[in-house]
């Protein structure tokens, strides 16, 4: 095949045949003759090696690193070959001599050693002791206690509801939610029955050991037979003979406070009618009980008011005031007495504690407990100190608690702190200048009112 082109006559580069100017150096090709030009596909490489125009050609090159590879491929393979064959090489070589071995050992039976071993003679009989085990006792399957179901009422929290069946904390709540299918502890209404799990008992520490009773009635001689020395068990004493044999101690109460047994008609209402005082002095006196929604400024704590009492708890209470004794009536015929002079009375300071702290917003009780009763023209003179103020407030009174007058807060531009001291003197009205006794000092700071 032949093309048609035009020879550059100056850079000697072969242009197409149309072509005005030279594509390599841009000189004109007119009037340039056209040259036909063969292709030269097929025809024989002009390269000889033989005439050593180059050093190293690429092809050959080529070749020689493919030897060069394949070789290393196989002489690894062979090492490879080669080490496995050293590592199976024992251990086939040991089944092989293993079943050569066995091969010859069935084909030459050997007969098996004799054992001589003496005869045993049957001698006479011998009784053999029976053991007779004694029947066991099954003991009675204890029925299973029914879940507390209560009914809610108008008014109760959750609270209240598991409170009837004994629980003192919230920690039966989420147990509560999931039985009863509840979204949360506020889904209760009016009318709903609920089913509330009993409360885990508690063992008595004072109680005997379940091993000791079992011991002493499987076996009676062990609770009646008398000691070495002919002293009898302390199981035989009688009750008189155990209070001598036990002295347990009696807790020391304050003066003016006594324990109160918990019977089965006992309520906190009838307890707080039964010693004349309130549930704010109930609940100071023992901090261990738990008041639920009781309003300390309410004598019975409220209509909303719960407190769990357990038959034969022992509280603390106040003591009440003695009841006056009818003086006889004076005829003249009688033996002159000395007029009975009421027991002391030391009032102790209550509350609020040393050092409270009060919003402008709240009153102020300030309470205080009596050992024994006041006397003929005894009051009691509650003082109260202002010290940031410097201002001084007296207020006689027969009862046991004041509430502090919104007077006494004083008002200022902004909220600011007031120190407060408190205390209780029992004066005589016909002389109130003498202090027949004086408590000790309290103090509490109350923030001030904004003025308007």
């Amino acid at each position: 095949m032949t093309d048609a082109i035009k020879t550059c006559p100056i850079c000697s580069a072969s242009n197409h045949r149309n072509a005005p100017v030279c594509w390599n150096c841009g000189t004109s090709l007119t009037g340039i003759e056209i040259n036909q030009t063969t292709d030269k596909t097929g025809q024989e490489s002009s390269y000889h090696f033989d005439h050593g125009e180059t050093d190293l050609y690429e092809s050959a090159l080529y070749r020689t690193g493919q030897r060069y590879l394949f070789g290393c491929f196989g002489l690894l393979a062979a090492l490879l070959i080669i080490g496995l064959g050293l590592v199976v090489a024992p251990s086939a070589m040991d089944q092989v001599g293993i079943v050569f071995s066995a091969s010859q050992d069935e084909a030459t039976p050997t007969s098996p050693p004799r054992l001589f071993l003496p005869t045993v003679t049957e001698g006479p009989d011998i009784p053999t002791p029976t053991m007779t085990i004694a029947p066991t006792e099954t003991p009675e399957p204890t029925a299973t206690r029914e879940p507390c179901y209560q009914v809610v009422q108008s008014g109760d929290f959750l609270f209240d509801v598991v409170a009837r069946c004994g629980h003192r904390d919230t920690d039966v709540f989420d147990l509560v939610v999931e039985i009863n299918n509840m979204n949360d502890i506020g889904m209760i209404i009016a009318g709903q029955r609920l089913e509330i799990p009993w409360p885990t008992e508690i063992p008595d520490p004072a109680a005997p050991p379940p091993a000791q009773d079992e011991a002493a009635a499987g076996n009676p001689a062990v609770a009646s037979a008398p000691d070495s020395d002919g002293q009898r068990s302390v199981l035989e004493l009688d009750d008189d003979e155990l209070e001598e044999f036990f002295v347990i101690p009696t807790p020391t109460l304050p003066p003016g406070i006594e324990f109160h047994t918990v019977s089965a008609q006992d309520t906190m209402i009838s307890i707080i009618s039964q010693y004349d005082t309130t549930i704010e002095s109930i609940r100071n006196l023992n901090p261990e009980m738990t008041f639920t929604q009781c309003n300390m400024g309410m004598r019975f704590g409220g209509e909303r008011c719960s407190v769990i009492l357990n038959l034969g708890q022992r509280i603390r209470v106040p003591i009440p005031e003695p009841e006056a004794t009818a003086v006889p009536e004076i005829t003249g015929e009688e033996t002159a007495m000395p007029t009975p002079t009421p027991t002391f009375n030391a009032p102790m300071l209550q509350r609020p504690a040393d050092r409270a702290a009060f919003r402008n917003n709240e009153l102020i009780t300030l309470r205080w407990l009596e050992t024994g009763s006041l006397g003929q023209n005894e009051t009691y003179r509650v003082t109260v100190e202002d010290r940031t103020a410097g201002v001084l407030y007296n207020y006689e009174t027969l009862d046991t608690f004041l509430i502090v007058p919104e007077q006494l807060q004083a008002v200022s531009q902004s909220i600011q702190r007031h120190e407060y001291v408190w205390y209780v003197d029992i004066i005589n009205t016909s002389n109130p200048d003498t202090s027949l006794f004086r408590t000790e000092m309290r103090s509490f700071t109350w923030e001030t009112r904004i003025e308007n």
